[in-house]
């Protein structure tokens, strides 16, 4: 089917077919999906448990205007054990949780325990930290979280 059509007067007139119709939905929709992601960053955070023989600690949240949707966490152990994962806050309350358990495992020889998250559960604003609290010695940490800026924190409140 052509593009261009002339109708009785003789002037010329485009008119779109299928194919542009879909381009111009996919064009659209490719828009869209930039926007949305736009804004959205993966972090993520390593390291060393300080501290001599620690068996509890904060994994500070987000800086002040940013939030977080924690998708994973995993801490090793010294020995096998429990570990529980708390919500709590840097802002008075930093030596017992002041949450629920956001999640508890029982650690084998392995010595590594990981909490993953979907949809809400570890979703976190300014001013929230996670407190990790185990029965063996905590050594290390990995912590992965999608952020975004506080205005934009519906992108990542899945």
């Amino acid at each position: 089917m052509p593009n261009v059509v002339t109708p009785w007067n003789g002037a010329s007139v485009w008119m779109p077919d299928r194919d542009d119709y879909l381009k111009m939905m996919q064009d659209t929709w490719s828009a869209h999906e930039r926007e949305r992601a736009r804004g959205v960053k993966w972090l993520d955070f390593a390291g060393p448990i300080t501290g001599a023989a620690t068996t509890s600690t904060l994994i500070l949240g987000p800086e002040e205007g940013y939030s977080w949707s924690a998708k994973v966490l995993g801490v090793t152990l010294a020995a096998a054990g429990t570990v529980a994962v708390y919500k709590a806050s840097s802002t008075g309350q930093i030596t017992r949780p002041v949450a629920q358990p956001v999640a508890s495992v029982a650690v084998n020889s392995v010595n590594i325990a990981v909490f993953t998250w979907s949809s809400n559960q570890g979703f976190m604003q300014h001013g929230q930290d996670f407190y990790v609290q185990a029965s063996q010695n905590l050594n290390t940490f990995y912590l992965g979280v999608e952020e975004a800026i506080s205005e934009m924190e519906w992108k990542i409140f899945d």
